[in-house]
């Protein structure tokens, strides 16, 4: 009987290393992608076009932010986003929001009583026609 719950080593010399740098180092990707980490499920790896992939984009996203790659899923404020050549796209944003200049964020509209602001730059309302006026106020 052996204690300390451990078993004796009765083959000689195990494999070295752990078993999730074993199964990076045997994972083979297609050419154009990349081994990221897994983490959810059982982990591993999984082979990921870090061009392209919205939740990848630009490398692997680690856990809490860290890794190489950006989520551009978790663009604030926007509502529909892709990657392009490694870089984040903003399609569109939610509603209170518009994109930014550069089209890689949304920012948060404010309101005030002159106009609409967005980084700064004022808007110019819409006037509205006198005949949706008259509806508006069930004039007939």
């Amino acid at each position: 009987m052996v204690s300390d719950n451990v078993c004796p080593n009765t083959t000689g010399s195990g494999p070295v290393g752990t078993a999730i740098s074993r199964k990076k180092r045997d994972l083979r990707c297609a050419q154009g992608f990349t081994a990221c980490p897994r983490y959810s499920g059982r982990g591993g790896f999984d082979c990921v076009d870090t061009e392209n992939d919205p939740e990848s984009c630009g490398g692997c996203v680690g856990l809490d932010g860290e890794g190489t790659g950006t989520d551009c899923t978790a663009t604030k404020g926007a509502s529909v986003t892709r990657c392009v050549k490694r870089s984040c796209v903003v399609d569109s944003c939610r509603k209170g929001w518009v994109k930014s200049i550069d089209g890689t964020s949304c920012v948060l509209v404010s309101r005030s009583s002159r106009g609409v602001h967005a980084q700064g730059t004022e808007v110019k309302r819409k006037s509205t026609s006198s005949a949706k006026r008259a509806i508006r106020a069930k004039i007939f």
